[in-house]
């Protein structure tokens, strides 16, 4: 393997997962916060209304988009690499055909019956009024997707985290504080949500025009042909997605009540925080796997996979623990005592989503290589899992049924991507660092539960979760260097984030080079 080759392409995950993550991790806290700030203003049983509207919005905006985001992604730089520019603004206005009047088309229909989707399906008479609103988000919602992607596709990621991350998640905030202070009840969440996807479209659409100059100048050619053909496969993989992902709640909504519904969509959010590492590789880590592929570099292939596995790994486990340990004080810290019963289904659905996150690595070498038919295989399984598992345990165990049987989907799709992985990529995921990772945090966890048990009980102030979180952190680390966790690969994203930061960590380089193992 040619060393120089392999530390090139680390260097360039390392780059784009530093900016990637940054962005995306102040737009999830602002996201996190809409939802502690919901859940406290408005109570379980509003916040469930709210939530299960949320649900049914995001099928309807995945129906409406048919994977046309996917294909412009895919053909704008396909396009823009053999100098067509009528071509990638072809492939931008045939989209906007397809994707505009069939999400006006679902919101008028859905609109129309919202009465007999509130009363007759779940019997929530409330969910009328809050359904019939938040349908005006649908055809925003799936600009605002579409708009992102095209971004993605001009490999502008910094506009996506701006756009459809950073400020329409803290447009939505403030708008929520400021309804909530003059006396509007849940509907002011739901049109604050409704101004966030509106201002975030008109942003995206001007940094489209940015990084698309010509594009007012130039006449289009008809992609829609192309792109359908493309989209329509992928829309059947993000139709399953979305269906895993809503599931649990309109099932809960239909089987429960809206306040079960509400206490369940504390533990899922804050669950699903813990794919925040994972999100923040992929967009980097799909193109450079897909360019090894193309180039049929396979050692630097597995050198790359195996780097990335472990840093995600390593990354999403204190914190995966510190949901395992410490569910309880978790909820109460963010959301009070009268959300306590949502720490079981978080401890179930944080492990569920640690072994996605393994898994999702495997899922992004199967799509680098183009097997979209095995990826839709994998989701196939997951989604079908999911659904007759949801349908068995919620009406039995409600809440705990329902991450349950999420959390054993997501660990169907994680072993049959490693599975394939293995067998058509020869790639393995899991390896000895995982190993390391696990023994080091388990150690550095124990430890810090039994003191803050026996300092504490059941229940820990906010300032000692933090300190003990922080302490066990630090545990964690030296543990993990000690077992031999750190190898050359880790210096070359030391070095990456040094020229990214303007920083030197000469300290924390010397650290890494006593420990480090030899790299084979």
């Amino acid at each position: 393997m040619k060393s120089e080759n392999k530390d090139q392409y680390l260097e360039t995950i390392g780059k784009g997962v530093l900016i990637v993550f940054i962005g995306i991790f102040v737009g999830k806290v602002f996201g996190y916060l809409i939802r502690i700030v919901m859940a406290r203003f408005f109570g379980a049983a509003d916040y469930g209304l709210f939530s299960l509207a949320s649900a049914l919005i995001s099928v309807f905006t995945v129906v409406c988009l048919l994977g046309t985001n996917q294909g412009v992604a895919r053909f704008i730089p396909f396009y823009r690499v053999r100098n067509q520019p009528e071509n990638v603004k072809g492939v931008i206005i045939s989209g906007l055909k397809i994707i505009l009047p069939l999400s006006i088309i679902l919101t008028i229909i859905v609109f129309f019956l919202s009465e007999i989707i509130s009363v007759l399906v779940f019997q929530e008479p409330s969910l009328i009024l809050m359904l019939q609103v938040f349908v005006i988000a649908i055809p925003f919602s799936v600009l605002l997707i579409y708009f992102a992607y095209c971004l993605r596709g001009f490999k502008q990621m910094k506009y996506v985290v701006l756009s459809e991350e950073i400020f329409k998640h803290i447009l939505t905030f403030i708008f929520i504080i400021t309804f909530f202070f003059i006396g509007i009840d849940i509907l002011g969440a739901v049109f604050a949500h409704i101004v966030g996807f509106v201002a975030a479209v008109a942003l995206a659409f001007y940094y489209i025009r940015k990084s698309f100059p010509d594009m007012g100048k130039i006449k289009a050619v008809s992609m829609k042909r192309k792109l359908i053909s493309f989209s329509w496969p992928i829309s059947i993989m993000g139709f399953l997605w979305i269906i895993v992902r809503s599931t649990d709640t309109i099932m809960l909504g239909f089987f429960s009540t809206s306040t079960q519904v509400g206490i369940y969509n504390i533990a899922m959010p804050t669950a699903y925080m813990l794919s925040l590492v994972i999100t923040s590789f992929i967009y980097i880590f799909l193109p450079v796997m897909s360019e090894l592929y193309s180039k049929k570099q396979d050692s630097e292939m597995k050198s790359i996979f195996e780097s990335v596995s472990k840093w995600v790994f390593i990354l999403t486990f204190p914190l995966f623990l510190l949901m395992l340990f410490f569910p309880d004080s978790i909820i109460n810290l963010f959301f009070g005592q009268q959300y306590l019963q949502a720490s079981t289904p978080l401890a179930i659905l944080a492990t569920g989503y640690l072994i996605f996150s393994v898994g999702k690595t495997a899922n992004t070498s199967i799509l680098a290589a183009g097997k979209t038919r095995i990826n839709l295989l994998c989701s196939s399984m997951m989604t079908i899992v999911n659904v007759i598992l949801n349908l068995i345990m919620i009406p039995w165990w409600g809440i705990i049924g329902a991450a349950t049987a999420t959390a054993i989907s997501l660990v169907i799709f994680t072993a049959s991507c490693m599975s394939f992985n293995y067998r058509y990529m020869k790639l393995r995921t899991v390896n000895k660092s995982y190993l390391r990772s696990v023994i080091s945090g388990l150690i550095s966890m124990l430890l810090i539960y039994t003191l803050a048990r026996f300092a504490f009980g059941m229940l820990i102030p906010w300032w000692a979760l933090f300190l003990l979180f922080a302490a066990f952190l630090l545990v964690y680390i030296l543990l993990f260097m000690v077992f031999g966790g750190i190898d050359h690969n880790d210096l070359v994203v030391i070095k990456t984030l040094e020229r990214r930061t303007g920083r030197e960590f000469k300290t924390l380089k010397k650290i890494i080079k006593k420990f480090k193992r030899n790299h084979i």
